[in-house]
């Protein structure tokens, strides 16, 4: 075995272990006993440990199965976030805690994004750009932005795929495998849940949202279906320093569209604004069949 394929190993084996510490945490000894994975459990008796200031075993099972996708972190919460929009499959009341999750994550160190930067585009940092920002305008599951000035001066920004996340996930989506399977066979009540469908849904999604030259053509196809469009503008994509773990785009300087009190400075209501965006949302959906599937806030702004 090398070097390379035992530090992977390692890796996967600590994972594993953190996953089935916070399981046993909020109460699912039951689920992992009866799956490949109990041969992991802890041999001496777990102590109740406190959330929120109160006893973990005073939250229903719903609220431990939100709570414990919290800590598991960014597999979990994705898995749990497209769980939550199949009200066809799961429980109401699980789908009302699962649409509470969001992603909670801390910076990655900046030497460890430059790191990243210097390896993928195969030269160091300070050839490419005459300003880097240190401080990431945002920090999100799979990738952190940072704002950055292009030798000439074109302002940009860097989406980079935080380091290790692709090991981390493939660890995860075995472990979701594992304990899908434990449930459908082990525990019958559960079984229209569907556990393993949506698994392999979760699967093909986060494979696709990691492959950001997947995404770069996305944001090119954008640019075709709007080319000298009145009220949309699509930011440039810089091929020449995209990847597959990085993507470098237009900066755009706007207003969020739920900053108010400044679009309405622009002479923007609410109302106008409301209608803009679900004509502009139909036409991709009806005119060129193909859509933004993440219309959040941080995605969509107003120009001054």
């Amino acid at each position: 075995m090398s070097a390379l394929s035992s530090k992977r190993s390692t890796s996967t084996l600590l994972r594993y272990e953190q996953v089935i510490a916070i399981l046993v945490k909020y109460g699912f000894e039951d689920l992992l006993a009866n799956s490949t994975l109990g041969r992991f459990l802890p041999k001496s008796k777990v102590i109740i440990p406190v959330r929120d200031g109160r006893l973990v075993s005073e939250f229903n099972r719903y609220e431990r199965i939100r709570l414990a996708c919290e800590e598991l972190g960014t597999t979990f919460i994705k898995f749990a976030q497209i769980a939550s929009n199949r009200p066809d499959l799961l429980p109401e009341e699980l789908i009302d805690e699962l649409s509470k999750l969001q992603d909670r994550v801390p910076e990655v160190a900046v030497k460890e994004i430059k790191a990243v930067l210097k390896e993928d585009l195969s030269r160091p940092l300070e050839e490419l750009v005459e300003y880097f920002e240190d401080k990431p305008i945002a920090s999100a599951s799979m990738a952190q932005v940072h704002r950055a000035r292009l030798i000439g001066g074109r302002e940009v920004v860097l989406k980079v795929q935080r380091p290790g996340i692709r090991a981390t996930i493939e660890a995860d989506i075995k472990i979701l495998r594992n304990l899908a399977s434990s449930l459908e066979r082990h525990f019958p009540r559960y079984a229209s849940y569907h556990q393993m469908e949506l698994v392999k849904m979760f699967e093909q999604t986060i494979r696709k949202e990691l492959k950001f030259t997947l995404e770069a053509s996305n944001v090119r196809r954008f640019q075709r279906m709007f080319k000298g469009h009145p009220e949309v503008h699509v930011p440039e994509l810089y091929d020449e320093l995209s990847t597959d773990n990085v993507l470098c785009l237009e900066y755009i300087d706007g207003y969020k569209i739920t900053d108010l009190e400044n679009l309405s400075e622009l002479g923007m209501t609410g109302p106008e604004l409301a209608k803009r965006g679900i004509a502009l949302y139909f036409e991709q959906v009806f005119a060129h069949g193909f859509f933004h599937a993440d219309p959040h806030p941080g995605n969509i702004f107003v120009l001054r």
